[in-house]
């Protein structure tokens, strides 16, 4: 699932037309967007393709209606013609900066003569959970407007030191969930049936996201404990292509499997209701339940078939000693909020994250995530802090960047260090490995240890009375420790 189209939850009908012509109001809408142009400016001036705009005036505006209750302003300038500009009536916040659309024009004064959002499914958008005033791509259809990233190679070579990435961003390792003829015509042979569709449509992909992208992160860390993956393939299902590390197809069956057995946080949307594009299936929107997929790995069945789309029977053998490595840490609160200081230190902590990306709708959001990524990095630039992702689309152009407040749910994904202790008389010998298995060595730093390195690269250290200090550096796996080592007694791991 790439976009959710707000057709699953939103029913924009009919109501009466509402003007808005208290000059007050104006004024201050006016001097609203003078401010705004002035702090678009900064970050433009970081990016390439992006013009610097003097000013802008207002051509026309509405309120918008929530639950038939204005609650906000819809407002278009000379600046962005057809587009419009989303503040809270109460606050004058900015909930939504214009959108460049790809695919066709959207005037909304023209198209919708009252715009009315209903509270099926959305939320209002948290005057805390501001949006930038600089452009970001998207598509639009009938009942949305879905926000792209914005490419960071537009990042000017000045600003590229406000740009941080996480290591080991591996381009074999990028998933692609867009279909392919191929891909299509072999699932259509394959149940002797013509329902999947190759739509080759950019804003209106399978819906698989969740999967693909906690798929990526969770092989991200694999790959960062030095783990080869190039030993771990797949085909992909979508498309044909060969992939490497946890076949997403796999995560999705499971997590189907355990929202047929009533678990809450899994949830499915009726294909009745509205499905998937391309493989005609129902839609899964529940991306708490893609991480819980973690700590209910044993209940899964030792095989599980995909009896609807590729017959394939999964064998939770292939995966148990890679998904039973991991816990999840949910970084944001109830109200979808975090700060920028969070992200810095889970990302420094625990490495990529797994996110989902809310979706606005003059000034209203999903309460489920409407695209699933992974936290890669992030770019910073004044007071402006924008999360760096991974998206699943293969190799073009993968990193993009979004606002902060753009995303809702924000998971770490803990991987501990594993140990074996054997106590022999006056010593204890330690074999220090990876989640997945590799050994790794500590570094000792002017300490009077007594130890010897064995053949298997263990550890024997001679006096086991007192506690000793060994350091291993991030680069083997992620903890909570913030430094760039972690760093663990002998002495607790013996107890």
């Amino acid at each position: 699932m790439r976009k959710l189209p707000l057709i699953l939850f939103l029913s924009v009908l009919f109501v009466n037309f509402i003007f808005c012509d208290n000059e007050d109001i104006y004024l201050k809408i006016n001097d609203e967007i003078s401010s705004q142009i002035k702090k678009r400016n900064i970050i433009a001036d970081t990016l390439n393709k992006y013009e610097k705009i003097t000013e802008s005036k207002i051509v026309n505006f509405k309120l918008v209606n929530f639950d038939y209750n204005p609650y906000a302003f819809a407002v278009e300038v000379d600046s962005f013609p057809g587009a419009y500009i989303i503040f809270d009536k109460e606050t004058f916040s900015l909930l939504q900066w214009p959108i460049n659309f790809l695919n066709q024009d959207n005037n909304i004064f023209d198209k919708l003569p009252v715009i009315n959002i209903f509270s099926v499914l959305f939320q209002k958008i948290n005057t805390s959970r501001v949006d930038y005033p600089i452009e970001k791509l998207g598509y639009i259809n009938e009942y949305a407007s879905l926000t792209e990233g914005i490419d960071i190679s537009l990042i000017k070579a000045e600003f590229k030191e406000n740009l941080y990435m996480l290591p080991g961003l591996e381009l074999y390792l990028l998933k692609d969930q867009r279909e392919s003829q191929k891909g299509i015509d072999y699932l259509n042979r394959l149940n002797n049936t013509s329902r999947f569709k190759y739509l080759n449509e950019p804003d209106n992909p399978s819906h698989k996201c969740y999967f693909f992208a906690f798929a990526n992160t969770v092989d991200w860390k694999r790959n960062i404990a030095g783990e080869n993956l190039k030993k771990d393939s797949y085909i992909n299902f979508l498309n044909r292509k060969k992939e490497y590390g946890i076949d997403p197809r796999f995560l999705e069956i499971v997590y189907r499997d355990f929202a047929g057995k009533n678990n809450p946080n899994f949830k499915i949307l009726p294909a009745f209701f509205y499905e998937d594009p391309v493989t005609k299936e129902s839609v899964t929107y529940g991306i708490e339940g893609v991480v819980e997929i973690l700590s209910k790995f044993d209940e899964i069945p030792d095989e599980i078939e995909d009896w609807e789309v590729t017959k394939e029977i999964f064998k939770k053998r292939k995966y148990y000693n890679v998904l039973n490595k991991f816990e999840s840490l949910k970084i944001n609160d109830e109200n979808f909020l975090f700060t920028s200081e969070q992200i810095k230190k889970a990302l420094k902590n625990y490495g990529a994250l797994f996110a989902g990306l809310g979706l606005r709708h003059f000034g209203a959001e999903l309460t489920a995530s409407s695209h699933a990524v992974m936290i890669c990095g992030y770019y910073e630039v004044d007071d402006y802090f924008f999360l760096v992702y991974q998206d699943s689309y293969g190799e073009d152009k993968p990193y993009k960047m979004l606002p902060l407040n753009y995303f809702n749910f924000v998971y770490a994904i803990p991987s501990p260090l594993d140990f074996k202790v054997t106590e022999k008389n006056t010593a204890v010998n330690i074999l220090f490995k990876t989640p997945f298995g590799k050994t790794i060595h500590p570094e000792f730093e002017n300490q009077n240890i007594d130890y010897k390195k064995e053949r298997n690269g263990s550890y024997t250290f001679l006096r086991k009375q007192v506690a000793y200090s060994v350091k291993f550096r991030k680069d083997y796996f992620m903890s909570e420790k913030n430094s760039d080592f972690f760093e663990v007694s002998v002495e607790e791991l013996k107890n």
